[in-house]
């Protein structure tokens, strides 16, 4: 299986039809185009992402820890369950994306865009929220330790108010 850029050009090759369970850390996909591609259980720590497009991807269970995830566009993405720590979010899109049970620790969040997203018992630690959009998400049960809170969407009360503990 072929994994292309925005311009068609092969960036890696997996053997098989899917990627699911796929190990693929360290690996270079700037600009993938990963539309609804299923990336259950998929390991990409360490992965460089930027302006990747996953779109309605699958990636329930992911491993991303230390990826890039710079201006990827993460739209309607299952990720529930996945493992986002240590990871750049910063500018990327993830309205309507459910992020049910995801950890997200140590993760700076600068113009991310969290708007209608799933965010039900999602660990927010040690987090730098800069312009954050948390917009009509659902963050019930969701756990926040902020670093530093900055201009965004929503106050330190109202996250209070929408989430089970903040620091």
């Amino acid at each position: 299986m072929d994994i292309r850029n925005d311009e068609g050009k092969v960036m890696h090759t997996v053997q098989g039809s899917t990627l699911e369970e796929t190990f693929l850390g360290r690996v270079y996909l700037r600009r993938a185009q990963l539309q609804g591609a299923n990336l259950r259980g998929v390991t990409l720590n360490d992965a460089d992402l930027r302006e990747a497009d996953l779109t309605g991807a699958d990636l329930r269970g992911a491993r991303l820890e230390n990826a890039n995830l710079e201006n990827a566009i993460l739209c309607g993405a299952d990720l529930r369950n996945a493992t986002l720590d240590h990871s750049s979010l910063k500018e990327a899109n993830l309205h309507k994306a459910d992020l049910r049970g995801a950890s997200l620790e140590d993760v700076n969040l600068y113009f991310t865009d969290f708007s209608d997203s799933c965010l039900v018992a999602v660990s927010f630690s040690g987090l730098t929220l800069c312009r954050t959009s948390f917009v009509r998400a659902n963050l019930s049960g969701a756990n926040f330790w902020v670093r530093a809170f900055k201009d965004h969407s929503l106050t330190k009360s109202e996250l209070m108010a929408r989430c089970s503990a903040i620091a």
